[in-house]
């Protein structure tokens, strides 16, 4: 059972966010990913498309989100499909 001590594990840091891989390939996943980001009030993250389902745990602060045509504004603590 492999288990990551968060702060072990390399934290990525550019413009406006920064990102932790807590499980993906490189820690021998084949068919899950679990990232831990963080943003300051003007962070963002590009537009982007995944071929999977994503899940979005929002722990604080109040987040937009765009998808297609639809945007909401969403309000944490929140999950989003």
């Amino acid at each position: 059972m492999p288990v990551f001590e968060h702060l072990d594990l390399p934290l990525l840091e550019i413009p406006r966010i920064r990102t932790r891989v807590l499980v993906g390939a490189e820690r021998g996943a084949r068919q899950t990913a679990v990232w831990e980001q963080e943003m300051p009030p003007d962070g963002h993250i590009p537009v982007h498309y995944h071929d999977v389902e994503e899940v979005l745990v929002l722990l604080s602060g109040v987040v937009e989100l765009q998808l297609g045509d639809e945007v909401r504004r969403i309000q944490t603590p929140a999950t989003v499909l």
